[in-house]
């Protein structure tokens, strides 16, 4: 029984992990793989804008594979398992690939980016911001407005309307009333719940990264003719 526990101790020290002092986002183990030249290590990327955690994890010196969870804790231990294993699984390999693939060689394909998941394409946002496609030929495409913790790829507006704490930027607006625009036509106004109306279905964050005015949303709700869908 002792030589077996000494052994189980053994291994699991062989497996011991231990956080970079310079690098408080890296993990390391003492052990080199059998067959392998370097020792396994695991990344944790920023904290992505839907709350999440990547980890991404390297054996010999090649990822195989990210594990995102929105407990570090859990994305963590996750991560050092998918490391012991060696291998990615076939589904987290695939989807790796297409992302790879995608910032590499299709950057600004809405085609490709389309067929990321919202995580990937969430992670492009945040980290290869030149690699999106424009906000036009997304919106032909029918992919959602990507959200990202980036400030400088924020428009004013929406940075302005997320900070008054006025708006659920995540709220769906929903068009009440089917009738004609009531605002005379021509004016500002008109022009404004025109803008409104036209994001029917669309979020408030859609809304207000797409140029939309506060007086507009705001008018438009207060009299009745949008509700905002929490």
């Amino acid at each position: 029984m002792a030589k077996a526990a000494m052994k189980s101790n053994k291994v699991e020290l062989e497996w011991l992990w231990m956080q970079n002092m310079n690098d408080k986002d890296r993990w390391s183990t003492t052990r080199i793989p059998d067959g392998d030249l370097h020792a396994p290590y695991i990344k944790r990327m920023s904290k992505n804008s839907n709350g999440t955690w990547s980890f991404y994890v390297y054996r010999n010196q090649k990822c195989i594979g990210a594990v995102i969870d929105k407990s570090t804790e859990k994305g963590l231990e996750l991560a050092k398992a998918r490391a012991k294993i060696g291998k990615p699984d076939p589904a987290s390999a695939k989807a790796e690939a297409a992302f790879q693939d995608f910032v590499k060689n299709k950057q600004r394909d809405p085609d490709a980016f389309k067929l990321l998941t919202e995580g990937q394409r969430i992670a492009v946002a945040d980290s290869y911001p030149w690699a999106l496609p424009s906000a036009r030929k997304m919106e032909e495409k029918g992919i959602k407005h990507v959200k990202t913790v980036r400030t400088d790829q924020i428009g004013t507006r929406e940075k302005q309307a997320a900070k008054s704490g006025k708006f659920n930027m995540d709220a769906t607006i929903k068009r009440v009333k089917k009738d004609a625009n009531p605002k005379k036509a021509g004016s500002v106004q008109h022009a404004r719940w025109e803008v409104v109306f036209a994001m029917d279905g669309k979020t408030v964050r859609e809304f207000f990264a797409k140029g939309g005015d506060k007086y507009g949303i705001e008018g438009a709700v207060e009299a009745g003719w949008v509700t905002l869908v929490e």
